[in-house]
């Protein structure tokens, strides 16, 4: 059964970032997904995830990779380190689900 996840920070300025997560049966990246009214200087860089993590097992390898794709990205508006730290339990999450199941 395929599982979804999907958290939201909200920031300064009724800014927010949604962070969407789809995990096939076999506990791998179905899809994910940066979302929300923040600003990016490199958007590029969080457009190009949802392809590059696709069929990936979620690791804290992948974590702190993604963790650092969006500290790069340059994304203002939110709360980043909140945001990182959201992302970290939505990972930990789905990776415990997977475990469970």
């Amino acid at each position: 059964m395929k599982k979804n996840y999907q958290v939201k920070v909200k920031g300064e300025a009724s800014k927010m970032i949604v962070f969407k997560l789809a995990l096939t049966p076999g506990c791998e990246i179905e899809n994910f997904l940066i979302t929300g009214d923040f600003f990016a200087e490199h958007p590029d860089l969080l457009d190009s995830l949802p392809q590059e993590l696709r069929n990936k097992p979620i690791t804290d390898e992948l974590v702190k990779y993604i963790e650092k794709i969006l500290m790069i990205a340059g994304i203002y508006g939110v709360d980043l380190p909140e945001a990182i730290d959201t992302l970290a339990s939505l990972f930990k999450e789905a990776r415990e689900a997977c475990v469970r199941k």
